[in-house]
């Protein structure tokens, strides 16, 4: 028998290494309700202190209206590498 899997929640470890399902809902602004989204991979630029950056960073999208929405976890992700190529060209 396959173990259940469902798209719209995510596995998260939690730090004792307990496996978590969290739901993959998030508000959407173009469709004004809470909705499913998914992760994609894109290529971004960010400016530090007057360089600019190209990264390979992750955007969230609505699965109804495939509009890009903000999740805190991906925004912090994304930070995190683009400051990982600042400290690169150090």
């Amino acid at each position: 028998m396959k173990p259940y899997y469902n798209q719209n929640y995510m596995r998260e470890e939690t730090l004792e290494g307990d496996i978590i399902m969290l739901e993959r809902k998030i508000f959407c602004d173009e469709c004004r309700n809470d909705v499913n989204y998914i992760v994609e991979n894109a290529e971004m630029r960010g400016t530090l202190k007057g360089e600019t950056y190209t990264y390979s960073g992750k955007i969230a999208c609505c699965i109804d209206c495939n509009s890009e929405v903000y999740v805190d976890k991906i925004n912090d992700y994304n930070l995190k590498v683009l400051y990982d190529k600042y400290r690169e060209k150090q």
